[in-house]
């Protein structure tokens, strides 16, 4: 993967660095900073941010080299779904971001890599992850611990009858 630090600025943002073509900004960086303070995460360096942005950046690019593009509409159902957990609507759950000073395209970015991250698991190791009844059962043969022999209880039905207007005791 080719890094390469950039020293130019756009009209919105400085480029820090870009990943395999990919920039990252000086506002991506803060807004992560931000984003992680919000959700309860502790300060984390500068680098370790970085890293994380180069990792999400590594997350698509890799979804687009397996055709895994993951729709706006799956984004803003995963927002949508987030901010249903914290009891707002999503322009409500929006509006709190902007107040923090947290842009909602930075969350739904960092939701877009979780989820193709998660479909290119999926599709990888899908039949690795299936464990069948046939596996548990050699799994189980392999063992050396003394197999337990199972009880078979019968239950019955036992009624009581009271008279009316019996004491609570009866």
């Amino acid at each position: 993967v080719l890094l390469c630090i950039a020293l130019c600025s756009s009209a919105h943002a400085q480029v820090v660095l870009f990943v395999a073509g990919d920039p990252i900004t000086a506002v991506d960086i803060e807004q992560r900073n931000k984003l992680n303070a919000m959700f309860g995460g502790k300060q984390k360096p500068r680098q370790e941010i970085i890293n994380e942005l180069i990792d999400e950046k590594l997350k698509i690019q890799a979804g687009k080299r397996f055709n895994f593009e993951v729709s706006e509409t799956d984004v803003d159902a995963s927002f949508a779904n987030i901010a249903k957990n914290v009891g707002l609507s999503p322009d409500q759950f929006a509006e709190q971001l902007k107040q923090r000073g947290i842009s909602a395209s930075s969350l739904k970015a960092r939701l877009k890599a979780d989820i193709t991250w998660g479909q290119i698991v999926r599709g990888r190791y899908q039949q690795s992850l299936q464990v069948g009844e046939k596996d548990i059962f050699e799994a189980e043969s392999k063992t050396s611990e003394p197999k337990e022999k199972g009880v078979e209880y019968t239950l019955y039905p036992i009624t009581f009858v009271v008279p009316r207007n019996s004491p609570a005791a009866a």
